[in-house]
């Protein structure tokens, strides 16, 4: 069933998303996004990202602009469409309706997100022996799963060094990746080998036959093409 949505006001809330960032004490709409199957939780919360980070060189999003996307609940088989954009830095979806904008609260109850053809998963993993959440890009699907991990971490200026010498006076925001893999016998995706050696053992049975793939297309474990190669290979070999 296609996802329905109703708008309501919710309680006055204090809000906040770091530093430079506005701090309001306003009616909070929430989205509820629901179908007949679905328990009616809150899905969306109304936010303003405009000028949340003007003083924040680089950029949050994984893309500046809005583009066509779509939010599927895991109760419903069609997705519905909405314009949408990544904050990669506050692992947060966002999307307009009715000429608001809103950001996914609940993400567990979706089951995917697709920014144009792109689908991204809301998937636990462990990282530091703590357990997380957040959006993966699936790159390929299939037995053995690629998925990249999108995030910016944010730097913080320096103090000029002199009053005719500057540094990086301003905080500033970096774009990270990183890459996971999941088969259908794992509960959460895995931080990627760090060597093609170290790859090849999550393949078993035919080590010597995935070494000559590598051999053959001069692999790679840094390069996102080799990657989605090899991924690829080793689903058509499952």
């Amino acid at each position: 069933m296609k996802t329905s949505i109703i708008l309501s006001i919710s309680f006055l809330v204090t809000f906040g998303y770091g530093k430079c960032q506005t701090v309001e004490n306003a009616p909070l709409t929430y989205v509820e996004i629901f179908s007949t199957g679905f328990d009616g939780s809150r899905m969306a919360y109304h936010i303003q990202p405009e000028g949340r980070y003007t003083e924040i060189k680089g950029s949050p999003y994984l893309s500046d602009d809005w583009i066509n996307g779509a939010i599927q609940l895991k109760t419903d088989s069609v997705a519905s469409p909405f314009r949408m954009r990544y904050n990669i830095y506050g692992n947060e979806m966002q999307f307009i309706y009715l000429k608001d904008t809103f950001a996914v609260s609940n993400p567990l109850k979706v089951a995917a997100v697709w920014l144009d053809n792109r689908r991204f998963e809301y998937l636990p993993f462990v990282i530091n022996e703590n357990q997380q959440y957040g959006y993966f890009e699936v790159m390929v699907e299939g037995h053995y799963r690629l998925l990249k991990l999108h995030g910016a971490r944010l730097d913080a200026g320096r103090d000029p060094v002199t009053p005719y010498h500057c540094q990086n006076s301003t905080d500033r925001f970096v774009k990270t990746e990183s890459w996971y893999f999941q088969t259908h016998e794992m509960s959460v995706p895995e931080a990627l080998p760090e060597s093609a050696r170290s790859l090849s053992r999550i393949f078993p049975g035919s080590t010597p036959g995935l070494f000559e793939q590598m051999k053959t297309m001069r692999f790679r474990i840094h390069r996102e093409t080799d990657l989605v190669g090899i991924f690829s290979w080793m689903n058509e070999q499952k």
